[in-house]
């Protein structure tokens, strides 16, 4: 993760406007080139670059974890599935790599998060699961983004009956 942290970061800086699935490419080809010649491993990862710009836009490209919309307009939420290629399972991603586009009204709440929240599981095995997220989301339309992340992980909490996850959890409300 160090690794995918460290070359987006000088991407960004070097290209700040850079589209998210070119971006997603380059690191693609760095980490194939790194994960199998010179760790010799045959890890991968995914991953979603966003970009938000100030008209409302999100641009995003890659594969990780659905991002889950709460509209302002009518209270309702919608959940958008990030299909992309994996990074780091085959050389060149670019034929794959594909940019997709989200418009947000004024107010409108985006949740961002790892599946350290989605695949956490309770005492009886089951996963916690976007239906269950996004059902949080809706329960709490009304509130802030600070009251949702809260109420999320109190529920979350609920959910596994520990304190302590077995993943790590990364969670964003916005």
């Amino acid at each position: 993760m160090l690794m995918v942290q460290s070359m987006f970061a000088a991407l960004c800086r070097e290209a700040p406007d850079a589209k998210p699935s070119a971006l997603l490419a380059i690191v693609n080809s760095a980490l194939w080139e790194n994960l199998r010649n010179r760790l010799k491993r045959t890890d991968h990862m995914t991953l979603t670059f966003i970009r938000c710009e100030a008209d409302g836009r999100i641009v995003f490209a890659g594969a990780h974890e659905d991002i889950v919309l709460l509209r302002a307009k009518d209270k309702s939420c919608e959940v958008v599935p990030t299909r992309g290629p994996w990074v780091g399972a085959r050389p060149d991603i670019r034929d794959m790599a594909t940019d997709r586009e989200l418009t947000l009204e004024h107010g409108d709440l985006v949740v961002l998060h790892t599946d350290g929240i989605t695949e956490a599981r309770n005492p009886e095995g089951a996963q916690y699961g976007t239906e269950r997220l996004t059902d949080v989301v809706a329960r709490n339309k009304l509130s802030t983004a600070e009251e949702i992340r809260s109420a999320i992980l109190a529920d979350l909490a609920l959910f596994t009956g520990s304190a302590k996850p077995d993943d790590d959890l990364t969670l964003l409300v916005l």
